[in-house]
């Protein structure tokens, strides 16, 4: 796991820590360390999926085979995991483009049968912790995560200062 984030966040100008846990959360702030832990997985999130930070990263795209290619015949199988984004949808047809920036039709019947990123039947509470466990164990499945900031009495007051008495 901690390969493939470092292949897909670490760049020239941005590197990834990791760091013992338990260390970190005795050494820094809990802010600290959920702040960092936010940023990094925010990242790596929004680069699979076509967030801003995709827009940032140049695609890897195999140029040479993966394999010998004289060695093609019938009845061999082959895989790729890729992720779609949905461009068009007319009627059953819909037109995607893949995480390696491949365009094509696929009919509705094979994207219903397909795991989806924003369609969900419940929403989930996790603690970073459990987070962390969460992404170590979805493979390639494609998800949703909405970091929302936990409120804090100084917050409130600090916002309430901003109105002015009616």
């Amino acid at each position: 796991m901690i390969n493939v984030m470092r292949a897909n966040y670490d760049s020239i100008d941005r590197k990834i820590i990791v760091t013992d846990l338990q260390k970190s959360v005795s050494t820094k702030t809990h802010a600290e360390v959920t702040k960092e832990f936010v940023a990094a997985t925010s990242y790596i999130l929004s680069v699979a999926v076509g967030g801003a930070a995709h827009k940032k990263v140049a695609k890897k795209v195999a140029t040479e085979p993966l394999w010998e290619t004289k060695k093609f015949e019938v009845g061999q199988w082959f895989s790729q995991n890729a992720y779609f984004v949905v461009k068009e949808i007319s009627g059953t047809r819909i037109t995607v483009e893949n995480s390696f920036g491949e365009t094509m039709h696929v009919s509705k019947d094979i994207i219903e049968k397909m795991d989806s990123g924003n369609h969900f039947a419940k929403e989930v509470q996790m603690n970073m912790t459990e987070l962390a466990e969460l992404l170590e164990s979805v493979g390639d499945t494609a998800f949703t995560v909405s970091f929302r900031k936990q409120v804090k009495e100084d917050d409130v007051q600090e916002k309430l200062k901003t109105f002015s008495p009616a």
